[in-house]
């Protein structure tokens, strides 16, 4: 059984197809963590620590972590990648997280804001940079880009970056537009990928539908 416990429901973006609480309700403390992880003891070993909202602002984050692999769990984390972070923070993460996504969905500052919305390339740049260096040999760095229509003829652009901050992998992500799991043409024609393996969206009948 995989389970996913969100640390925090805020976030610092605006991402246009976000379903998240705003402003939020705050972060999940160590204490209410453990007892989640008591119940959960013998029915899981697969956590993934993020949801909606940005995990990377909660300052206990570091802290669920230790806690989760204290019970013997492999840990997911993903991050947005936009929030600054300390080399002291990024070293207690990885000493704990088995697989870090690390989102990067752009590839400057106008390509990175076109859904990314109030993510700086400067703030995204540096944290990088601190992410780079630091290396725990069982904790894989997965550089994650949705593919949209304004990045996909890219590629070569993130593989540089990848290269440069010395990422693990790179995995290519099919996007959610939209949560009604509909588009107009109008949506289609600004964020759809022409790449057919990268779209969740099929047209049927002249309506832009989610694939089933």
């Amino acid at each position: 059984m995989n389970v996913a416990i969100e640390p925090s429901d805020m976030c610092n973006l605006n991402c246009p197809s976000c379903k998240r609480p705003n402003p939020g309700t705050g972060f999940m403390t160590p204490e209410t963590f453990k007892k989640i992880m008591e119940k959960l003891e013998g029915e899981t070993k697969n956590i993934a620590l993020y949801g909606r909202g940005e995990p990377t602002l909660s300052p206990y984050l570091p802290d669920l972590t230790e806690i989760a692999k204290d019970y013997g769990c492999h840990i997911r984390l993903s991050t947005n990648t936009c929030v600054p972070m300390k080399k002291s923070y990024v070293s207690r993460l990885l000493s704990n997280v088995d697989l870090f996504k690390i989102c990067v969905d752009g590839y400057n500052q106008e390509s990175l804001e076109k859904y990314r919305r109030g993510c700086r390339w400067k703030t995204l740049e540096r944290n990088l940079q601190v992410i780079s260096q630091v290396n725990i040999h069982y904790s894989i760095k997965e550089m994650c880009v949705l593919m949209f229509k304004h990045n996909e003829r890219h590629e070569a652009d993130f593989r540089r970056i990848a290269k440069k901050y010395r990422m693990d992998r790179i995995c290519r992500t099919l996007p959610i537009i939209n949560w009604h799991m509909i588009l107009t043409d109008e949506e289609a024609d600004e964020w759809l990928t022409t790449d057919l393996k990268y779209q969740r969206y099929e047209k049927k009948r002249g309506v832009w539908v989610h694939k089933t």
